[in-house]
């Protein structure tokens, strides 16, 4: 109820009429408070670093694939537990309260490349207050990826690969880096 009221107020604030969301799953909310709020601060998802790269590479005429598909990703989101798509949403109505500020400390430590502080930022506080969310998000993600990420590392007829995830699944304990460095992959940062 209290997470209903929150989303009220968002939708008012937002001059968003409620009825859009009582059709939608909360993880399905939660997608949606982050994209109004990316588009009202200024950023555009188009221009995102993810799809410059996918057109980089198409114009280079370079093989790419996803670690995921687009379906997996929805079947992660929509099987969460009813508990986990709320705090989903609490998450993404906590951050649209100070969205452009955190996405602008956001976007400052990636640019200077502040491992720690997007940590910090990103992981941290996630996993402490969504412990089975952060699971289902992160750890559970990274870990399906890994053989995917071994075989295209140990890929003899690969000259060189380029992987593009988001900044959490490279953070930590958790993530991608420490996982490949644990299985004994040397891993440098450029």
């Amino acid at each position: 109820e209290a997470t209903w009221h929150r989303l009220e107020a968002y939708s008012r604030t937002r001059n968003l009429p409620l009825e859009n969301f009582q059709a939608l799953e909360p993880w399905f909310v939660s997608l949606v408070i982050s994209m109004n709020e990316m588009t009202r601060i200024g950023y555009d998802p188009a221009q995102g670093l993810d799809q410059q790269l996918i057109a980089r590479t198409a114009s280079a005429g370079k093989r790419s694939f996803g670690l995921e598909t687009g379906a997996s990703q929805i079947a992660v989101l929509d099987g969460m537990s009813a508990t986990e798509q709320r705090q989903s949403l609490s998450e993404a109505l906590d951050d649209a309260e100070n969205f452009k500020s955190k996405m602008d400390e956001l976007h400052d430590d990636w640019r200077k490349g502040d491992d720690a502080a997007l940590e910090k930022l990103l992981a941290v506080e996630f996993r402490q207050q969504y412990a089975q969310l952060y699971q289902r998000i992160n750890v559970d993600r990274n870990q399906a990826w890994l053989p995917k990420l071994q075989s295209l590392l140990d890929d003899s007829h690969a000259d060189d690969a380029l992987v593009v995830v988001g900044s959490m699944h490279l953070l930590g304990p958790d993530g991608v880096v420490s996982q490949l460095k644990s299985r004994g992959y040397k891993v440098e940062r450029l």
